[in-house]
């Protein structure tokens, strides 16, 4: 009896988890067009990646959250630092929280809480350049077919792939890719 209970109870587990998972994939824009999320994955050195984060909307937009996992096929990686590059350097709060031991990462934007600096204007193109390194232990060199990066939910505040209007009424939840470049700038195909 106990062994019918614990499948029901992980079929039910995985029932949940997939349609939070189909959920999360799925753009939620009222107020025009569907926005696009897009993360570029770029080798810079052996083991060291850029991961450059682009947003395309067609409204203002007064923050971002920008949660994602970063992690590797059977190995680790690490956030190292920030670029702030485009269209992030109009907002007044910048800040990364790495959680290193779960291969996450927070990335938020918030243009000003008293209003005197605009908020994100309409328009395409980067906000940020994400640095990573391969662990130390990992005595191979990595490619970057290998690395795995997708949003995800950070606690406390369930922090999702999201922006919000000025207006704080309404938000976003833009269409969600990531593209794999070489070294020489070139798209990649992985398996």
């Amino acid at each position: 009896m106990k062994k019918q209970h614990f499948i029901v109870f992980a079929s039910v587990l995985i029932v949940l988890f997939t349609v939070t998972l189909l959920a999360q994939n799925k753009p939620k824009d009222p107020y025009g067009k569907a926005d696009k999320a897009e993360v570029i994955v770029r080798q810079v050195k052996p083991n060291h990646f850029v991961f450059e984060l682009g947003w395309d909307n067609d409204e203002k937009l007064a923050a971002l959250t920008f949660p994602l996992i970063v992690k590797g096929k059977n190995f680790k990686m690490h956030y190292d630092s920030v670029s702030w590059k485009g269209r992030a350097e109009g907002f007044a709060v910048k800040s990364v929280l790495p959680i290193d031991s779960l291969q996450q990462v927070l990335v938020g934007l918030l243009a000003d809480i008293t209003g005197s600096t605009p908020p994100l204007g309409e328009g395409k193109g980067a906000l940020a350049k994400l640095y990573f390194t391969v662990d130390s232990g990992t005595k191979r060199a990595i490619d970057v077919c290998e690395i795995m990066v997708d949003t995800t939910t950070i606690g406390a505040s369930n922090n999702t792939l999201y922006g919000v209007i000025p207006d704080g009424t309404g938000g976003i939840h833009p269409a969600y890719s990531v593209v794999r470049m070489s070294a020489a700038g070139q798209p990649i195909l992985c398996k």
